[in-house]
């Protein structure tokens, strides 16, 4: 096993190739195991050793996790019968979670087809597969109370949004009280919203009383063009709205922009509206950080405009020298033109 002082040690390209040593040992590791417990499974192992069942014998014996060994002998009796799976999960080209997402939908006649799509598939894509394989129906948009766990600590109504065209009218409905949490539950990252089929998904949110407020007055005043008074439709239009006022102050995007002034204050520290828009069209609405190896990063979170030669040491408002960053490769540019020190003053 390689020790912290050897991998210090290495250089950058090093660490980097032997780490993907490792991952791709972890595909033949993971394709073997599954093999192994198809076997066993097989052979009923597990009942010969005095086990109820081939997952009681994964987590008792062998002291898995209950969702590990789930989804493990889940993927070893699909693998069983397509057994390109199990050359798929050597070479890396599916992963477990997606081996579970898809194989209630695999059949003899499609698996192939299906994942040969699936190959190097994040979760998200592969649940976007998932909702063109099998599509379900809208969910109704529905708008309830929470119950009140304490005096303290009031729960808000909530809104399950879902895309445009849902035929159920909103209906309020109780609940019955669940009880008091016993301290505030820490944020979590907001989930995206999941695929129902092909253009349609699933949004549930929880609103303030406020929010509930003005959701219910444009119910009123919009009643005339959505007779339903459906929230997700409602929903669309302000997510709309929001956008075009986020773009306008962000990237200077605008239906009516203003002609570009021949002369730009390389003084002041603001980007000038007509070069963040033409950066931002160029950049794609993405990173442009390209890494040494010519890989893009494309991350579209909390992108900022950064100039290229930094500003404080004289570069200058341009398009080609402005590029969109997001803050990780912002920060990383940062660290590098001024030193990490420098950074964290």
């Amino acid at each position: 096993m390689t020790t912290n002082l050897s991998l210090d040690e290495l250089t950058n390209q090093a660490l980097l190739d032997q780490f993907g040593d490792l991952v791709q040992q972890d595909h033949h590791h993971t394709a073997d195991l599954l093999q192994h417990i198809d076997a066993i499974d097989q052979r009923q192992l597990w009942a010969q050793r005095g086990h109820p069942s081939m997952f009681d014998l994964c987590v008792s014996r062998y002291h898995m996790s209950e969702s590990t060994a789930g989804k493990r002998i889940g993927a070893a009796r699909t693998a069983r019968r397509f057994p390109i799976l199990f050359e798929m999960v050597a070479r890396g080209e599916i992963h477990l979670s997606g081996v579970h997402r898809l194989k209630a939908h695999l059949t003899p006649e499609n698996h192939e087809q299906v994942l040969a799509q699936a190959k190097h598939k994040t979760i998200r894509e592969i649940d976007e597969l998932v909702a063109r394989l099998a599509p379900r129906p809208d969910v109704p948009s529905t708008l309830r109370k929470l119950p009140q766990p304490s005096q303290s600590l009031r729960a808000a109504p909530q809104l399950t949004a879902v895309p445009l065209g849902a035929p159920q009218p909103t209906t309020v409905q109780p609940v019955a009280p669940a009880p008091a949490p016993s301290s505030v539950p820490v944020p979590r990252p907001s989930p995206e919203p999941e695929p129902l089929a092909p253009g349609r998904y699933k949004l549930q949110v929880t609103l303030s009383a406020d929010a509930r407020g003005q959701l219910k007055q444009l119910q009123d005043l919009l009643v005339h063009q959505l007779p339903s008074r459906d929230p997700a439709a409602i929903v669309e239009r302000a997510l709309g709205v929001l956008l075009s006022q986020v773009l306008r102050k962000k990237a200077g995007i605008t239906d009516k922009p203003r002609a570009r002034k021949l002369t730009i204050n390389h003084e002041k520290r603001a980007t000038p509206a007509a070069l963040r828009r033409e950066v931002w069209r160029r950049d794609e609405a993405r990173c442009a950080f390209v890494g040494e190896d010519g890989h893009r990063c494309n991350e579209t979170r909390g992108l900022e405009f950064a100039h290229l030669e930094p500003w404080g040491k004289g570069g200058k408002h341009s398009a080609g020298n402005l590029a969109l960053r997001c803050p990780a490769h912002n920060a990383f540019e940062a660290d590098r033109d001024y030193g990490a020190s420098h950074m964290a003053d």
